[in-house]
């Protein structure tokens, strides 16, 4: 657990006094998830890019010690990288993807699947997801989503 200290100056009936917060950050399992399907190959080929582009930053901005897991979906969601606090095998995982040819986004299936998946993540854990929010063909629905939510806490 990484503790991050911060000095504040606080007044109290004009009396000056230092003040030291200490605050804990601890670890996080966190799952980011990218649509790489659901238009037409050629916007594909556009939204790709931008997709890895943010991808990258969301790496850069988790802390060392934070556990990361990359997911792609289009038809069905597929595990790229596994939870790892090796920050560099997932940023070099997002530039070798191919943009995707599937027209799906079966976004809701996806999550569900996902979301079951992390109930067995011990610890601080949080899914993040880079998606239109266009779900195609999904047998799943967003109450099944927000359930399966409920249930990884």
């Amino acid at each position: 657990m990484r503790r991050d200290n911060f000095n504040f100056v606080v007044y109290e009936n004009d009396v000056r006094h230092n003040a030291t917060v200490e605050i804990e950050h601890a670890p996080v399992s966190l799952a980011l998830v990218i649509e790489f399907g659901g238009r037409y190959p050629s916007v594909n080929q556009l939204l790709a890019s931008d997709v890895i582009d943010a991808g990258h930053q969301f790496i850069q901005a988790v802390r060392l010690d934070d556990r990361i897991a990359i997911w792609k979906y289009a038809d069905r969601p597929k595990l790229l990288a596994d939870f790892s606090r090796d920050h560099e095998k997932p940023n070099t995982l997002l530039y070798s993807l191919e943009p995707p040819s599937v027209s799906e986004a079966n976004l809701y299936d996806a999550l569900v699947a996902i979301l079951q998946r992390m109930q067995k993540v011990s610890g601080r854990k949080a899914v993040i997801l880079l998606s239109s929010g266009v779900d195609t063909f999904s047998k799943a629905s967003l109450d099944d989503v927000s359930k399966a939510a409920t249930e990884v806490c």
